[in-house]
């Protein structure tokens, strides 16, 4: 079997967010449960995007670390084993006055100043180009607007030419880029192309400028929607038609909407089987609880006709991330046989979150967690403090050597 790269958005919600009026709010556990995973080393991967983090900071929102000192957030993560952040890039998010869309404004301004923060604290950075001007996803994938009338041969060439500047400004700050994602969720569009031929023509302008400026990086596809395993092997099949320069298959894969894990490990196995590619989980999370608190519409509650596999708690929330772990550092539990490889060289201990398989038996690092989001590794809660961020976010904790103690486990909302 080709070797599988899962790479899991375990870090789940952004932790702590900040209440009206200075208000404190405090979600803790005093019975989170979190099993010991056997075979778990330091070469276990935790990874956060990070995209948002400017934003809140320009509105206020400060850091702690466990000791309650104040600390740049990029520095925390590090100490806590956070090891790789992801930073979308849009082209424009800004209308004609300058009034930014929102969603952290994440241009490739942006990215170079969350890239060298990650870099000073040893962590590398995934960067993930929508190639739009704002979020882009199956429901969107729209022309920037600055390539609007474009021609493909036009269209790939501004492509090429804005992922050349973009990386380039990245390596002369040294940034250490690890990864590099061509457009995001990508069924079947991308900046507004809706033919195979057209979006394969683009991602190959793409792929050509990270082989060009970060040759070492890997380079990744993204998409969504794997409990259709047909349209799944069919992209990856579409892209060895289109002979696609790149070396990870990735999906988003959400519990509520996107089938059973089994189904997720059956599709990735057979995809980097028939292709020799790595694949990866680019996406995932689990609420861990209903409640509104930010005014704003949450997209996962207690009602709607959505899987909801595990209750949304603290506790139902490391239960839901719990089988991605084991996946990926304990292969003899059936998930991970279908989800690791080269099973002919499987070792004790293993790479999640991102998680990877090697025959060379050597970790790469690569790895990702959702916007905003936080993790605190072994026990006690990340502190934010400031006005309301946006959105829902949360935080996970787990506990390397053994079972998290209930004591110094908790998340604070403020």
């Amino acid at each position: 079997m080709k070797r599988v790269f899962a790479w899991l958005t375990v870090c789940l919600l952004a932790g702590c967010l900040a209440g009206c009026g200075g208000e404190k709010r405090v979600v803790t556990s005093d019975t989170l449960y979190v099993p010991r995973i056997k075979g778990m080393t330091e070469a276990f991967i935790l990874g956060m995007d990070a995209s948002i983090v400017p934003s809140l900071e320009a509105g206020g929102v400060r850091y702690y670390d466990f000791d309650g000192k104040e600390k740049d957030v990029f520095e925390i993560l590090s100490e806590n084993g956070i090891n790789y952040i992801r930073v979308r890039v849009w082209v424009d998010p800004y209308d004609g006055s300058g009034r930014g869309y929102g969603g952290g404004n994440c241009d490739i301004g942006t990215a170079l100043a969350i890239g060298k923060r990650a870099t000073r604290y040893g962590m590398k950075l995934l960067v993930d180009f929508h190639y739009s001007d704002f979020w882009a996803d199956p429901g969107k994938q729209m022309v920037p607007k600055a390539w609007v009338g474009m021609e493909i041969d036009e269209k790939a060439d501004a492509l090429n030419r804005y992922t050349t500047d973009c990386l380039q400004q990245l390596k002369d700050a040294k940034v250490d880029v690890g990864m590099v994602q061509l457009g995001n969720e990508t069924n079947g569009s991308l900046c507004g192309e809706t033919t195979w031929g057209n979006i394969c023509y683009l991602m190959e302008a793409g792929s050509r400028a990270v082989r060009a400026i970060f040759p070492e990086a890997l380079v990744a596809v993204h998409f969504t929607n794997p409990e259709n395993a047909d349209a799944m092997r069919f992209y990856a099949k579409t892209l060895d038609d289109f002979r696609l320069d790149y070396d990870v298959f990735a999906t988003s894969y959400y519990p509520y909407w996107h089938g059973t894990l089994e189904n997720l490990a059956a599709v990735l196995s057979q995809i980097a089987e028939a292709y020799g590619k790595k694949v990866m989980v680019a996406e995932t999370s689990y609420a861990y609880t209903p409640e509104d608190t930010d005014f704003f519409g949450n997209t996962i509650g207690e009602g709607g006709s959505y899987a909801k596999p595990y209750p949304l708690t603290v506790q139902g929330q490391a239960d839901a991330v719990a089988p991605f772990a084991v996946a990926a550092v304990e292969p003899s539990v059936a998930v991970a046989e279908r989800v690791l490889a080269d099973r002919s060289q499987q070792r004790p201990g293993g790479e999640a979150y991102i998680f990877i398989r090697h025959r060379q038996q050597k970790a790469e690092e690569v790895r990702i967690v959702q916007p905003a989001a936080l993790a605190a590794i072994g026990g006690g809660p990340v502190v934010i403090e400031g006005p309301r961020p946006e959105g829902r976010q949360g935080q996970m904790f787990r506990e390397r050597g053994g079972d998290a103690d209930p004591g110094h486990v908790g998340i604070e909302d403020l």
